[in-house]
């Protein structure tokens, strides 16, 4: 986690954060959170034992930019959240 992406996921819990309608999980507070993307979401056991295998032996580092933030319900991945 660099610094930038840290200061950027702060910023992003002190906007939530006063809203009397937002609950955060402690999960996702500061210095808790891990950027990542999930894979293999709803694979079967055999299929998550092979997907491991095959990360363990062709993973490689991702770099990026961010370019847009928001917030998505996990089940429909619906964005209903624009922060930046």
């Amino acid at each position: 986690l660099d610094l930038h992406l840290q200061q950027t996921a702060e910023k992003v819990y002190n906007i939530l954060a006063v809203r009397e309608d937002v609950t955060i999980n402690r999960c996702y507070k500061p210095y808790s959170w891990f950027p990542h993307i999930t894979l293999g979401k709803k694979l079967e056991k055999e299929q998550m034992i092979a997907a491991v295998r095959a990360m363990q032996t062709h993973f490689t580092p991702l770099k990026g930019k961010i370019v847009r933030l928001g917030l998505a319900q996990t089940i429909r991945t619906e964005i209903f959240a624009r922060l930046i």
